[in-house]
């Protein structure tokens, strides 16, 4: 179950970085933003049950300085 989305829609995110937190079974899990952009939107939200590899979040990635952003599923 998603628990606390650490950053909101149009922030900007490091890879790394806390996304959100993630209760199982057994552990509460920080997930860690998979790219450097910005998060363009979050697909599941907080206190929505998900399955592994499922879409929670869209994040338009930045490939390096100046660089066009390209969309990455989080």
């Amino acid at each position: 179950m998603l628990l606390n989305w650490r950053k909101r829609p149009g922030q900007e995110v490091e890879l790394n970085d806390i996304l959100v937190d993630i209760e199982t079974d057994k552990f509460i899990l920080e997930f860690p933003t998979p790219a450097t952009g910005v998060l363009a939107g979050i697909i599941k939200n907080e206190g929505d049950h998900v399955s592994s590899e499922e879409l929670i979040a869209i994040i338009e990635r930045r490939d390096g300085p100046g660089a066009p952003a390209s969309a990455h599923e989080a």
